[in-house]
């Protein structure tokens, strides 16, 4: 009894491409110290906004006094968060 060898249509018999798991990250990343006033200025957001939706929309949104979205400004310095601090405090009921 002979085996019974299965070919590709194309009768190519290299090796198919094998696919990675998962990429290789290539973009920034950001410093520990940057994601911490970044968490400080969500949590500053929160409690400033009376909903969910209100302070993410004002932390996605560009704010003019502040020059750019207040999630990229609160994070990149210690200027910048305080800038946004002083935007939320006093609207944030509680927060120092």
């Amino acid at each position: 009894m002979s085996a019974i060898t299965i070919l590709p249509a194309s009768g190519d018999l290299s090796p198919a491409p094998t696919k990675r798991f998962r990429r290789t990250f290539s973009g920034r990343r950001d410093t520990p110290e940057a994601l911490a006033r970044q968490a400080k200025v969500t949590l500053l957001a929160f409690r400033a906004h009376e909903t969910r939706e209100d302070a993410v929309a004002f932390l996605n949104v560009e704010h003019a006094d502040l020059g750019g979205r207040p999630i990229d400004i609160g994070a990149r310095d210690d200027a910048g968060y305080a800038a946004v601090e002083a935007i939320l405090l006093p609207a944030a009921p509680g927060a120092r």
